[in-house]
Order: C-alpha cells, then structure tokens, then sequence
C-alpha cells in the first residue's frame, strides 16, 4: 500500500466512520488488481461487523465459537465472488488459486472448455494446459490443447502421468480423445504410403480396408504411427 493510499484512509477515518474508511480500503485495493489484497480487505469488513480483531482478517484462531460458522459462510463466499470476479476477466489460472481453496474446480473447467484447442502455445496457454492436465481440472480439454500445440508423444506421456488421478468419466473421454487422434493419424499415414504405390485409391478406404487389402505395407517390419 503506497503512503498516499494511507494517508487517504488517515483522512477519511477522521472525517468519517471506520466502516466508510474500510470501503475506501476495498476500492483502494481493487484499483490496484491485487486480488489477494482485495480478499483482505473485504474480510476485514467482515471481522469489523462481528467485532473481532482485525490483525489477521483471513484466519480463524481469533474467532470465537460462536462465531466460527457465519465468518466461515463469509469467508466462503468471499473466496468465491473473487474466484468468480477472475474468472469473469479471463484469469483462470489466478481463479483456481481461490476455488481450490474451497474444493470447486467446476467453474474453472468450464472456463478452461472455452478456450480453443487451436494450437497456439504461448505462456497464458501453457499455464492453462498445465493446471487443466496436470491439477486434472479439465484433464480432456487440457490434453487437447497439450496435443495440438505439442504433438502427440508428450499428450500420450502426459495422460499415462495423470490416469490413476482422473475420474472414471475423465479418463473415458480423455482416452476416446486420444484413440480418435491416433486412429486418424495412422489413418492418413497409411494412405500416404499407398498413395506412393497404388494410382487411383478411392478416396473414402477406412484404415480397416487398406490394411486387409494391402498386407504388403507391412512388410520388413513396415510401421506407419510412432510406435513407442
């Protein structure tokens, strides 16, 4: 907090009551996009309400117990509106940091499911990528984006370090991900050989039809997808 912020709270508390000075902390704070002082802040309003010591605003060692349940449905909803607040400016990954606190990453996958798996690999994506796969917030939609901005090898790596801490239901449609890649993939690579080979090949030969049909591709231990 700058000297001048301050002496803007010294001012409007001697002309003023402490709670107009506490809002003038709140907005102090937000005008400065430091979420985690803005949760201070407005926690602070919170212990003030309820006639508690402002010292410590986030824990809970100076709350009495019969006031532990209502400043934690306060301190929970704090947690939350901020969370949501981020996640309304595009800042998912500062946004998990306050919904994994409260064991809710539903909102954050389904920011995460927004974000087009187009490829393009930058800092903000990777930093997505990396909390959608490996913190198995969106582990499908992460391993897409993993996939088309790094290629297969590191998608297939990436989804054999995660699979025991993914659900039944992420695991199925992460895996029907990766079979549909690898079956086009291989798909396109075998026609590519018999392209090579064969004048004329109908255009729409499933993978199943070309194998049967052509068994020499196979030959001299031929392979045509990486098979490690």
């Amino acid at each position: 907090m700058s000297s001048q912020h301050i002496t803007e709270l010294e001012t409007q508390l001697s002309q003023g009551t402490a709670e107009e000075a506490i809002e003038k902390l709140i907005l102090q704070m937000s005008s400065q996009d430091d979420a985690h002082a803005v949760l201070l802040a407005r926690l602070l309003k919170h212990k003030y309400e309820l006639g508690l010591p402002l010292t410590q605003p986030t824990s809970f060692e100076d709350v009495p117990e019969r006031l532990k349940s209502e400043f934690e449905r306060r301190y929970v909803h704090e947690v939350e509106t901020l969370g949501e607040e981020l996640l309304s400016r595009h800042r998912i990954t500062q946004a998990w940091q306050y919904f994994r606190v409260l064991g809710k990453k539903q909102p954050v996958a389904d920011a995460i499911a927004q974000i087009p798996a187009d490829g393009v690999l930058d800092d903000e994506t990777e930093e997505i990528i990396n909390l959608a796969v490996y913190e198995v917030v969106h582990p499908a939609h992460g391993l897409k984006m993993m996939f088309q901005a790094n290629g297969m090898c590191n998608t297939v790596t990436a989804f054999d370090q995660i699979y025991l801490q993914m659900s039944p239901e992420e695991r199925s449609e992460a895996a029907s991900f990766l079979v549909r890649v690898m079956h086009d993939e291989l798909t396109q690579a075998v026609r590519r050989h018999l392209e090579e080979k064969v004048a004329m090949l109908a255009p729409d030969l499933s993978l199943r039809t070309m194998i049967t049909e052509h068994r020499w591709i196979f030959e001299k231990g031929g392979y045509h997808q990486d098979i490690s």
